[in-house]
Formats: structure tokens, sequence, C-alpha cells
């Protein structure tokens, strides 16, 4: 399942998984509220030359999971961005 959202950057950092991969969080908000889109392996590379304050189109996939405990957890995992 793939979807697209418009909004600006408010923040794009690096996080260290356990497991040993990195991935890097793109913080985007718009009128309505925000969104933390996951930029994973290669995908991390897309963000390069975007900076907070750009207006951009994100598309991601949705990777939903269940803990082992039974904690939900709604994963977006960006595949493409674009500024605009």
């Amino acid at each position: 399942m793939t979807a697209t959202v418009i909004g600006e950057i408010k923040s794009i950092t690096d996080e260290k998984v356990t497991g040993g991969f990195d991935k890097k969080i793109l913080w985007l908000t718009d009128k309505k509220g925000g969104a933390f889109i996951d930029f994973r392996g290669n995908n991390r590379l897309l963000l390069k030359g975007f900076d907070v304050g750009d207006w951009v189109t994100v598309s991601f996939e949705f990777d939903g999971k269940i803990s082992k405990i039974g904690n939900y957890y709604n994963n977006l995992i960006g595949t493409s961005i674009k500024k605009i």
C-alpha cells in the first residue's frame, strides 16, 4: 500500500536502530498535523539536498507491525521525495 503527502520539513534526524541498520526520520507537517516518515537503507540518500523549511511531496509505504509484547506500530517508509 502506497500513499503520498505534501508538507513542510520540520526536521531530518539520523537514528541508529538495534539490528545494525541506520535510518533517517523526516518530520513533515501541514495545517492539519504532522507525520514522521522513515527513510531506510539506500533511501536515506534521497534526503540529500533537502533542508528544514522545504515544502515537499513524499511517497511512502505502510509497514505496520505488532511487537513480541503486543505493541502496535504504524511505520511509514519513505520511497520518494521531491521539492514543490
